[in-house]
């Protein structure tokens, strides 16, 4: 629209530019000379051949040029007009030439900035690709790092300080339950309760041990009671830690035992311990009542061997603060029964105190201590090889395990010579044992290198023990 208002305006100059010659002339009309005065020259009076017109002949001349005079000036106002009209479009065009350059411009700038967003997209996203790389491994190195690391949340000092908390709790029970019952060698029931009472305390301690109580008399001095009683409650809470859950199902603990001996041989410590510290967090998660039933079951299972120590010892009363009737012995299946009534009824907060405890370790030993692994230690009669006939004491009768000073301590050292086997544990032992070296990859057991270090030696009791006891 912008060129067609040019176009005219153009074609108007043009009209301007051809128009006659006079149209440009002023616009006053010409002063005509006046007439001579008459001087009577008849030369005069003819008239000159190149004189004026009569005012008569160009009256007619005043009203034309006084038309032309009125289009010419109307003309110079259009040509003025058109002249404004023509440089306001120049003027314009100019404007609009400027805009086009700036769009061309911007357009080439957008153009040329395109290529590098296109290739800083390119470039973002291998940039987002290496992130998610980057993210990935630092996924794997946060894994690494859990089972990689060391950090333990009880130290060594305190571990081995609640064993000998652990430790003064069996003793204080086996004093008291010792001294809240009274024995008669004669008053020993033979049926059949005794006698399955017998053979569970031959598995559980040995035959030794199980022969020495039923045989002698403990009613002036029921010291070897106490002693046995110790020793149930060692070899209770060893066999309970040694599993890898406590209070698990012996089917599922027992392929979760196997898992992990294979990947503590297998793997770094560090590795080995975090799977069984995640495996056991995961596994009371899931059952999150195991806790309370293995305190429970510890609680029920030493009750139950106490009295059967009890029972083969020929127990015969239990005298409490208060009065309470006599345990009579004439029915071993009533008196069995009683005694682990009266047991209960003296020992029970002291003995879920114990189990808690007990517990408590098992949970720190496996969930929170990842630099190396803490095992109790006790001397069970039961799965060690007999010693030879001539190493037993006579009032022994049988053959347990042999004492070697080096890896434990005999309780009547002071008392005279340690010899013979031993009878039972009376206090718990600890031991750290840690992989040594990294590789992850072994060919045999025997390539592993195991660490062991006896913290605290088990305290146990010899056969040799009767000869001072009859002294």
């Amino acid at each position: 629209m912008l060129l067609a208002l040019v176009r005219r305006l153009l074609a108007v100059v043009r009209a301007l530019l051809s128009l006659p010659t006079y149209a440009h002339l002023p616009l006053n009309p010409p002063t005509l000379p006046r007439s001579p005065p008459d001087t009577g020259d008849p030369e005069a009076q003819r008239g000159h051949p190149h004189a004026p017109p009569s005012p008569a002949a160009d009256h007619f001349l005043p009203a034309s040029m006084g038309r032309d005079a009125d289009e010419l000036a109307r003309l110079h106002e259009r040509n003025r007009l058109l002249e404004r009209s023509l440089r306001d479009a120049r003027d314009s065009l100019k404007l609009k030439d400027a805009e086009l350059d700036r769009l061309r411009e911007r357009k080439s700038t957008t153009t040329s900035l395109a290529r590098p967003r296109r290739r800083s997209s390119s470039v973002a996203t291998h940039s987002d690709t290496s992130s998610s790389v980057v993210d990935e491994e630092l996924a794997r190195a946060r894994t690494a790092d859990a089972y990689l690391t060391r950090t333990d949340n009880w130290s060594g000092a305190q571990i081995l300080q609640a064993v000998h908390d652990i430790n003064s709790e069996i003793l204080q029970f086996a004093a008291g339950a010792t001294e809240a019952f009274t024995f008669d060698r004669n008053a020993r029931p033979s049926s059949s309760r005794a006698i399955q009472a017998m053979h569970d305390t031959s598995a559980r301690l040995g035959s030794s041990l199980a022969r020495i109580l039923a045989n002698r008399d403990h009613s002036q001095d029921p010291i070897l009671v106490q002693l046995a009683l110790q020793g149930c409650l060692t070899i209770c809470i060893t066999r309970a830690l040694s599993t890898f859950c406590v209070g698990f199902p012996s089917k599922s603990d027992s392929l979760l035992h196997q898992i992990y001996h294979r990947m503590a041989l297998a793997e770094p410590q560090p590795t080995s311990s975090k799977w069984r510290s995640l495996t056991h967090q995961h596994i009371h998660a899931m059952y999150p009542t195991l806790i309370e039933y293995s305190i429970t079951e510890l609680t029920d299972t030493i009750f139950r061997w106490s009295s059967d120590i009890l029972l083969i010892s020929g127990c015969i009363s239990y005298t409490p603060s208060s009065s309470t009737p006599s345990l009579s012995s004439s029915s071993s299946s009533s008196s069995s029964t009683t005694t682990t009534t009266a047991l209960r009824s003296r020992f029970t907060d002291h003995i879920r105190r114990l189990s808690k405890s007990v517990i408590k370790l098992s949970k720190v030993l496996r969930e929170e201590i990842l630099s190396t692994s803490f095992e109790l230690l006790a001397v069970d009669p039961t799965n060690h090889p007999p010693s030879t006939p001539t190493t037993t004491s006579a009032g022994g009768g049988g053959g347990g395990p042999l004492f070697h000073d080096r890896t434990m301590i005999d309780a009547f050292s002071d008392y005279g010579q340690s010899r013979g086997s031993v009878l039972t544990t009376t206090e718990l032992g600890l031991r750290c044992v840690t992989r040594m070296g990294t590789r992850e990859a072994v060919a045999s057991e025997e390539e592993v290198l195991l660490e062991q270090r006896v913290l605290l030696m088990p305290k146990v009791v010899l056969e040799s023990v009767l000869d001072i006891l009859d002294r």
